[in-house]
């Protein structure tokens, strides 16, 4: 059996893998309602035994939505090798660690959790296995895992960027913040006998061949890698994550589309537009849950006012997870089944 699982809230995602042989690997980390990972909580609620099933567990980028609870995974998953963007081990960002751990600065979520996964390998002696364009992360029992992304050009924008913010971070103890545009993202190729899934992390479009989308599909034309059945939809389905490229040339005709929202303060994804570009390229396309709003939308001081004196507590209602399952469980031709749970749906 093949199975892709998505999950998330409307603030995180993660992606589950299963290709027989009760072996699993995770992509990234997201965090529940209970503030377990999300991962940990599906594999032990299918009695999935994390400990020894889990073979691997990689990490796209250190954005906060995709990397909260990963060290907590890393930790429960002794025999998973890791795998992270090749970045992660050059001395920009293994500076960038080593301040933080001596105090001397402050970090976002996403390097916090970084830096103690980090320090958690190195501990165990773990080698930690780096994401590149086209290298191979995982061969077993006929799956492979290949990392499309980053290139180098992305790899040295993204350094540059971490270079340019350290002397004022370390001195002021600000954040470093990541890189905007989002230049590290690690995408994955995943296939197992004739299906083929396509995990698009947070990889974006740019008008260089040397970066982003571009640089991917000439990279799988001379690699000659399979069109995906399945893609997970990078960056939450936003237009500056759109390439017309990669769904002509990476992806099977009509595929089946994966996609968690992002909510944060303003920024709600995918809007009704991202939504109605992904369904007319897609024979399905599910998302993990509807986009909403992280704050209440403002209200008049009257009627705040009427508000307070009825309500002392109140606190904004978090929105139930979702989780988008697909599984095929024949080889010829591929038949996926789909199921929906909490906030799931179809688009």
């Amino acid at each position: 059996m093949f199975e892709f699982t998505l999950l998330g809230p409307g603030y995180g995602e993660c992606v589950v893998i299963h290709y027989g042989e009760d072996e699993w690997i995770i992509v990234d980390s997201c965090i529940n309602e209970a503030g377990e990972p999300a991962a940990l909580h599906y594999l032990k609620g299918l009695g999935v035994d994390v400990a020894t099933a889990v073979r691997l567990i990689a990490v796209t980028h250190w954005h906060d939505d995709h990397i909260r609870g990963v060290s907590q995974l890393v930790q429960a998953c002794p025999r998973a090798d890791v795998a992270c963007p090749a970045a992660f081990r050059r001395h920009e960002f293994l500076t960038l660690v080593a301040a933080y751990a001596d105090g001397a600065m402050m970090l976002q979520t996403g390097v916090r959790e970084m830096a103690e996964m980090l320090a958690l390998l190195n501990k165990r002696g773990t080698q930690v296995r780096l994401a590149l364009e086209n290298t191979l992360l995982l061969r077993r029992n006929g799956f492979e895992l290949y990392a499309l992304s980053p290139s180098g050009a992305s790899t040295i924008a993204a350094m540059r960027h971490v270079s340019a913010q350290m002397p004022q971070a370390m001195q002021s103890k600000v954040t470093v913040a990541e890189p905007t545009p989002n230049h590290l993202s690690v995408a994955l190729l995943a296939t197992y006998a004739d299906c083929a899934i396509l995990l698009g992390g947070d990889v974006l479009q740019f008008n260089d061949r040397n970066r982003g989308w571009l640089r991917i599909v000439d990279l799988c034309a001379d690699s000659n890698h399979p069109k995906s059945d399945i893609v997970k939809i990078p960056h939450h389905g936003s237009p500056g994550a759109d390439s017309q490229e990669m769904w002509n040339h990476l992806l099977s005709p009509r595929p089946i589309a994966a996609l968690t929202p992002f909510c944060r303060g303003r920024v709600l994804l995918p809007e009704q537009a991202d939504e109605a570009r992904i369904s007319g390229r897609t024979r399905a396309a599910y998302i993990t849950a509807r986009p909403h709003r992280s704050r209440p939308a403002r209200r008049s001081s009257a009627v705040e006012k009427t508000v307070a004196g009825v309500l002392r507590n109140r606190r904004l209602r978090t929105p139930r997870f979702g989780r988008v399952t697909l599984r095929s469980y024949c080889r010829h031709p591929v038949n996926w089944t789909v199921e929906l749970f909490g906030a799931a749906c179809r688009t």
